[in-house]
């Protein structure tokens, strides 16, 4: 799996702007780590990062367009998902919690009662949480 402070990118930046992918990359990471599973693609924060850029998939203050993206990595997304977490051979998550008092999203790799198994892309370690503030699902298109 990939992590947002591998050194080949964590000094890139984010939509040609002062930030980086090492300092505000996660969501952008965690997005790669799921097409990489699910397209069996080889996709980088770089390469998603330019591709971003390409199709305009940035607000003005560098967050991430939900619909750019899923046309990009041909992928569904359901950015405020609230339903069951029941992983399906086409079904993965992306989970955002509060990490020194700033929201980080994670690669979901399990579930058991309230306590969150992740992937933390920052610092390329597996993780327990319990307070996930937002669920993202993403998942193959049929």
């Amino acid at each position: 799996m990939l992590y947002q402070n591998d050194p080949k990118w964590k000094d890139a930046p984010l939509n040609n702007s002062k930030e980086t992918i090492g300092g505000v990359g996660c969501l952008l990471t965690s997005l790669c780590n799921i097409n990489n599973m699910v397209n069996n693609k080889d996709c980088t924060p770089v390469d998603l990062d330019r591709d971003l850029m390409l199709f305009n998939g940035y607000t003005a203050d560098n967050l991430i367009i939900w619909s750019v993206v899923e046309h990009i990595l041909n992928l569904d997304i359901v950015h405020h998902y609230t339903g069951e977490i029941e992983y399906t051979i086409k079904d993965y998550f992306i989970v955002n919690y509060i990490n020194h008092g700033y929201g980080h999203f994670t690669n979901l790799i399990s579930k058991h009662g309230s306590c969150y198994t992740v992937f933390d892309v920052w610092n390329n370690k597996i993780r327990n949480k319990t307070d996930i503030r937002r669920v993202v699902k993403v998942c193959k298109r049929a």
